[in-house]
């Protein structure tokens, strides 16, 4: 096998194993650190940053609706959490966390929750669009109107967003374009027969503005 494109987050052993089968391998959407494989990343720090700085322009409180991945009975660290933390204290902003799966199953029960205890904050930030999808359904059910009640940013820019009521904003994640660089990062190493290098690669997000945050 010439080369082996890692989609998705793995263990350490599986890591071991993949580079025993194959020596070029690119893991896209896994943190290595250090750096001892190449892999192709979102730019998730400052992803979040335009988020939370966009919403800081008109609300005070936050709250964060993630998944929760797991590997090997280990938790992976998902740094869309890690940044939200960091931006809220730095701009001041009450925050909350909630983390089940990325579904919309788990969107909808994480607003319920903060709707039942009285807890919803006047803006939501999902780690993914099935989540923010969910969280919309709920919001609905409970006649809370977006976005005059309460903001909703999403995570990915799926099809799905231009259609839902009102159309999400959310961060455009360049998935294809991820995809595309593991391709090139194959095809150069093939043309000059070396082995890819231990590189990180940071691809950058974009906010999309719609029409479910004021």
């Amino acid at each position: 096998m010439q080369g082996l494109v890692c989609i998705g987050k793995y263990s350490q052993e599986d890591i071991e194993t993949y580079k025993k089968i194959c020596s070029n391998v690119i893991f896209l959407d896994m943190n290595i650190d250090p750096i001892h494989e190449c892999c192709i990343l979102l730019d998730f720090k400052n992803a979040v940053k335009d988020a939370v700085s966009y919403l800081s322009q008109k609300h005070t409180s936050i709250a964060y609706l993630g998944g929760k991945e797991i590997i090997h009975d280990k938790l992976y660290h998902d740094q869309r959490k890690e940044y939200f933390e960091h931006y809220c204290k730095k701009y001041n902003i009450d925050y909350s966390i909630s983390e089940e799966t990325f579904s919309i199953e788990s969107g909808f029960n994480m607003t319920y929750e903060l709707i039942k205890n009285k807890k919803l904050p006047s803006a939501i930030f999902a780690a993914s669009d099935p989540i923010a999808i969910g969280a919309m359904r709920a919001l609905k059910q409970y006649d809370i109107k977006i976005p005059e009640d309460i903001s909703i940013i999403g995570f990915d820019n799926i099809e799905t967003t231009n259609y839902t009521d009102p159309p999400l904003t959310t961060v455009f994640a360049p998935t294809f374009d991820m995809g595309f660089m593991a391709a090139r990062q194959l095809f150069d190493a093939f043309k000059h027969n070396e082995n890819i290098s231990p590189i990180k690669i940071l691809l950058p997000c974009f906010l999309i503005e719609r029409n479910s945050c004021i």
